[in-house]
């Protein structure tokens, strides 16, 4: 299946959108916003979804990404939205460029932490907020260190850098931010409404730890993996998730 014809199942988690709608009441209409990070677009398509006005650059590392964005871009006709491959960790853009930088469950999972809020911050500005959101715990990635514990005696890393307010908060002041606040999000998620290439897009945030073994023990996990995924799906079985919201001012 080609990635472009199935965009709109690529969306996001129900927890992910989730967090997104929380995302867009703190983003006004005449605002002009930074989404690094975009992924399949989930905070800049809820946005639309409400006919915001802001103007919106959603950008990606992931070229894949990138053209599930611009087919989403055409397809509903937002003339407000610009989509561009870029690394958040150095942003394409002059000082002073965006009211608002978002990035939506994905400062745990890049390389240099501290090179993405150095950019949010420069590009930002004066008074703009930078928002930010990170998993403080994921039911799913329990299931994977369980799981990698079996096979190597070794949980990994399942949450990255970034999982607890008190590291977010020295991150963002050491950045310069101020007036920084918190909101916690709190739910349940079921995978009955993910595909195939959800599953496999998932999967992903095992590979800082996986890509390190021998083949043969990573393709076990992977395996593994998707048959545990599938047996949650077909039993409606919960998976607790938690992420926080985080905003400051540049």
């Amino acid at each position: 299946m080609d990635i472009e014809d199935d965009s709109e199942s690529l969306s996001g988690s129900t927890n992910t959108k989730m967090v997104a709608e929380r995302f867009i009441t703190k983003i006004s209409d005449d605002s002009t916003v930074l989404d690094i990070g975009c992924g399949f677009g989930t905070v800049t398509e809820a946005l639309m979804n409400r006919q915001h006005r802001a103007k919106v650059c959603a950008i990606d590392v992931s070229e894949s990404c990138v053209q599930v964005m611009r087919g989403k871009k055409e397809r509903h006709e937002w003339s407000n939205v610009e989509c561009l491959v870029a690394d958040a960790q150095a942003l394409p853009f002059p000082e002073d460029s965006f009211d608002v930088v978002i990035s939506n469950l994905l400062i745990q999972n890049v390389t240099h932490p501290r090179d993405v809020v150095t950019e949010a911050y420069r590009v930002l500005k004066r008074g703009g907020q930078f928002i930010l959101s990170f998993w403080t715990h994921s039911g799913l990635a329990e299931i994977g260190a369980d799981m990698m514990e079996r096979l190597i005696g070794d949980r990994g890393s399942m949450y990255g850098h970034i999982h607890t307010i008190e590291k977010a908060r020295e991150l963002l002041l050491d950045g310069g931010f101020i007036n920084i606040s918190d909101d916690r999000v709190e739910d349940s998620m079921y995978l009955t409404d993910w595909n195939d290439e959800m599953m496999e897009w998932s999967l992903m945030i095992f590979a800082p730890s996986v890509s390190q073994w021998k083949d043969h023990l990573a393709i076990r996990f992977i395996t593994d993996m998707k048959k545990k995924m599938q047996h949650i799906k077909r039993e409606n079985v919960a998976i607790k998730m938690e992420a926080i919201i985080i905003t400051a001012t540049k």
